[in-house]
């Protein structure tokens, strides 16, 4: 009764959650052994230190071999560890108007738009509001600013509600079958 809608490829849309310490454009600007160096260009979301290394990688959706000078999008999940299985090669350094290589799937088209639009700038933009209204125990609503309340949506009394009201259609629905019956 109290199933939650879920998409198979929400990666893109659950990035603007901000659970990443960081989602980035950047360069590899060297190579070692193990490691590649990617120095941040625009940071879309979260924090990252201007160049990171990080152990080697592919990238998502082409067989192309990550090289110096290439532009990728990351997400950074912490300090010099990036999600090596959605690592984008990109064809510029402008969230504006980089196209990722890759076979386009929906989830792909949806992280290139959304890249183009600057969601995740404004997601980030709504997270940091979020963080000081809630750190000032308020919340943002439409027209002004009200108090936060704790109380939850399903308390005891909203299930019992609830309960009466299925055993009330289940009630009516039985009788409705029973007159078509006879």
């Amino acid at each position: 009764m109290f199933s939650l809608k879920a998409f198979a490829g929400d990666i893109p849309e659950s990035i603007m959650l901000g659970e990443q310490q960081a989602l980035f454009i950047g360069e590899i600007v060297a190579e070692n052994e193990d490691t590649y160096t990617l120095s941040s260009l625009d940071i879309l979301m979260g924090e990252v230190e201007k160049d990171i290394n990080v152990e080697k990688f592919n990238y998502y959706g082409t067989t192309d071999s990550p090289k110096i000078g290439d532009y990728l999008v990351v997400v950074l999940i912490e300090d010099n560890k990036i999600n090596d299985t959605w690592v984008f090669k990109a064809t510029t350094s402008d969230y504006r108007t980089l196209r990722l290589v890759s076979e386009k799937h929906n989830m792909v088209k949806r992280y290139e738009q959304y890249i183009n639009e600057g969601s995740y700038q404004k997601a980030q933009r709504d997270l940091d509001n979020k963080d000081t209204f809630i750190e000032k125990g308020l919340t943002e609503s439409e027209d002004n600013i009200v108090q936060v309340s704790n109380t939850p949506i399903f308390n005891s009394s909203n299930f019992a509600i609830l309960g009466f009201s299925v055993i009330l259609l289940a009630v009516l629905i039985y009788v409705y079958v029973l007159r078509k019956t006879r």
